[in-house]
């Protein structure tokens, strides 16, 4: 459990650091480019990320499970990463020659952007993280990427100052991942044997890559298909407004993500040494953890909106306040679906039930898309995100019900509902009070008062209740005490 918590550590500073770097970059962009700029970079780079998709099928998740499989015994280690790196220089190159032919053949108009966000393609190219996911080697990947990014955000603010400057800001962020993964090969030589594999060896990666490509393609696609539909059947101001809602959505669901992605190989390696216990007690912790903090953020931004969005991204965005609102309730429903499927699908190999639900989100997020957009524009894309989400996240709350006791421990969050409702009345209240005063001050005293009831509520539940997190976390703190005193 230490190298858990150790990771997990490592993981919540890159999510902190990644979540702090849009609220000061966020707001610069969104008064110096404009939501016709940002609509017009969302655009095309949901364009480019359909090839990103195709050029990386399953293999950030399926290089994750197979090396941490083979985590022990480095020559077999070394054979499965030689052939699952040699599939995706396949697919890469394929892909890189499709996205060529797109440039020259299809697109119209912004190509210098569009020429630009191939460096996503040569990003995926190099991508080797699933290499240190698997083998549970998280530091590396934090502190260079906390580097790179922290670099390229000083670029953003020094470089970027007109709405002429999108080239310059577009290559900037691509370069800039583009530069992460490169950085991280020079630890692979100690980590495996380079090794010339057979073809029988690539091609035997193929079929399980694209089991799981199936439900991260339909899961992408709709994530995707939003910006997309919204770039051709809208307008780019109605993108842009999209973009820079889901922008406010996507901090939170990058802390939760990165809690997803540091337990994924040790579900993986728990069920491959069949220590079912122990894998069952994880998961139970783990889904009542998630979807407590999911319940108090969601409620939170909700509440917030009003006050916040304006300050944040300026004049011009009153569209985005009701779009976050609306799209706040995602972070909920992603983080069930997220812990579900990263916890149990994945790490048991049921992949099916996996494409069964994400197919069926992608069907829904296409038909509302089709329905709304045209009328409501950026909010029909917001009400399509909602229902394929839900959807999703019903059908793999009833595969997991077969495992695990996921209604009892959904029935559990409930009281956090509640509680997140109280966080939404105090935020509202606080507003009422301070109508008039400067909007600082009115969001501070929000985030304050709503993160103190939220904490204080917690506690006298959990103290009520006897919840055995509460004990871990005073466990905790007392061993640094003691070692604090040891060390004095």
């Amino acid at each position: 459990m230490s190298s858990i918590k150790r990771n997990l550590g490592y993981q919540t500073l890159y999510q902190v650091i990644m979540t702090a770097l849009p609220i000061v970059t966020a707001p610069y962009l969104a008064r110096v480019l404009g939501a016709n700029q940002l609509g017009i970079y969302s655009y095309t780079l949901s364009v480019a990320n359909y090839f990103v998709l195709f050029s990386l099928l399953g293999i950030e998740k399926y290089g994750t499970r197979s090396i941490a499989s083979v985590r022990g015994n480095f020559q077999e280690r070394s054979r499965v990463f030689c052939g699952i790196y040699a599939m995706q220089l396949c697919t890469t190159l394929v892909c890189t020659a499709a996205y060529a032919a797109y440039i020259l053949f299809f697109c119209r108009e912004n190509r210098l952007i569009a020429l630009i966000q191939s460096v996503e393609i040569l990003a995926a190219f190099i991508n080797v993280n699933w290499l240190y996911y698997g083998l549970e080697q998280f530091k590396a990947t934090v502190t260079r990427s906390l580097i790179v990014k922290l670099a390229s955000t000083a670029a953003i603010l020094i470089l970027v100052k007109t709405p002429d400057d999108l080239w310059i800001y577009t290559l900037i962020v691509l370069g800039s991942n583009c530069l992460c993964n490169a950085l991280l090969w020079s630890r692979v030589p100690r980590m495996v044997a380079f090794t010339r594999v057979s073809p029988r060896e690539i091609l035997c990666h193929i079929k399980p890559n694209i089991v799981l490509f199936i439900p991260i393609a339909a899961m992408s696609i709709y994530h995707i298909m939003d910006k997309t539909m919204l770039g051709i059947i809208s307008d780019y101001e109605n993108s842009g407004y999209y973009y820079s809602a889901d922008k406010i959505i996507n901090i939170p669901m990058g802390i939760i993500s990165g809690f997803s992605t540091v337990i994924l190989p040790r579900f993986s390696s728990l069920v491959s040494e069949n220590r079912m216990n122990e894998y069952r007690r994880l998961f139970s912790r783990s889904l009542q953890t998630t979807c407590a903090f999911a319940c108090y953020v969601t409620f939170g931004i909700a509440a917030i909106a009003r006050e916040f969005v304006p300050f944040f991204f300026g004049a011009g965005y009153s569209p985005c306040v009701a779009l976050t609102q609306v799209l706040s309730s995602v972070i909920l429903i992603k983080t069930i679906s997220f812990t579900i499927r990263y916890q149990y699908l994945i790490p048991c190999k049921k992949e099916k039930y996996y494409i069964s639900s994400v197919v069926v989100g992608a069907g829904i997020n296409l038909v509302v898309n089709l329905l709304l957009i045209p009328k409501n524009g950026a909010m029909g894309a917001a009400i399509g995100t909602l229902a394929a989400e839900l959807a999703a996240c019903l059908i793999q709350v009833r595969c997991a019900q077969a495992e695990f006791s996921v209604a009892r421990d959904l029935f559990r969050c409930l009281p956090y509902m509640g509680i997140g409702a109280v966080i939404f009345a105090v935020v509202r209240g606080t507003a009422m009070f301070l109508a008039g005063q400067p909007v600082i001050a009115v969001l501070l005293a929000e985030t304050g008062l709503g993160v103190l009831a939220g904490c204080g509520l917690t506690a006298v539940f959990w103290k009520l209740t006897g919840n055995p997190l509460a004990e871990e976390i005073l466990r905790g703190l007392r061993r640094k005490k003691s070692d604090f005193h040891i060390r004095g």
